[in-house]
């Protein structure tokens, strides 16, 4: 950082030298004087220093008509740090972006492989086990996922579907939880919309008729 300032009074280097030893008589400081230049150096300056900020820098007194001129020249790092500081940051930040176009395609393939494989496992559904009480009571037990049901085995009721075929239950093609015994329950109601039904005949539909149910 390099400036200067003016002062109306004549002095003499040695005696502008002289009021600045405040600053530059502290512990690390190593100063030498040529003349009207005073050049110093701070090596590992105390917290209390003053000019901690400066550790190096030249002053030079010239006198003027009408005046004293003191120039100065001193370098700091930690500002020097400071200004490059943010063009780091930004630095780094471009190369994160550069890496990040480079390694793109890749991720993406990635990605696109990861749902495929997770798209082919879904295609595979998991055999719906037959609850132990329908165990006892005899229900049939459910068929294992194989291919689509036919259009015989489906029945379909506005937003009601029954996949007789794997005993599934959907409701507005949102898959419903059933029990092989609530599932004929359904079936039976949806084989004849509006046509009542009455306990004996539900029971029968759902447990045969050589089953008791009191």
């Amino acid at each position: 950082m390099k400036s200067s300032v003016t002062f109306e009074e004549r002095w003499s280097p040695a005696e502008v030298f002289h009021r600045l030893g405040v600053l530059l008589d502290t512990q690390g400081t190593d100063v030498s004087v040529d003349g009207n230049t005073l050049a110093y150096e701070k090596s590992n300056p105390a917290a209390q220093d003053k000019l901690a900020t400066f550790t190096s820098g030249t002053l030079e007194v010239v006198e003027e008509d009408g005046g004293t001129r003191l120039s100065y020249d001193v370098a700091s790092t930690a500002l020097f740090l400071c200004f490059l500081a943010p063009l780091a940051f930004l630095a780094f930040g471009q190369f994160a972006a550069f890496i990040n176009e480079i390694e793109k395609p890749g991720l993406i393939a990635e990605l696109e492989e990861e749902k495929q494989k997770e798209e082919e496992a879904g295609k595979d559904e998991k055999v719906i086990e037959l609850h132990w009480i329908d165990q006892m009571l005899g229900a049939p037990a459910p068929e294992k996922p194989g291919e689509e049901a036919s259009s015989e085995e489906k029945l379909q009721r506005g937003s009601l579907l029954l996949d007789d075929s794997r005993h599934l239950c959907s409701w507005k093609g949102d898959p419903v939880n059933l029990t092989v015994t609530e599932y004929l329950l359904v079936k039976a109601l949806a084989q004849r919309p509006g046509h009542v039904k009455n306990r004996d005949q539900l029971i029968n539909t759902a447990y045969g008729e050589n089953i008791y149910v009191d």
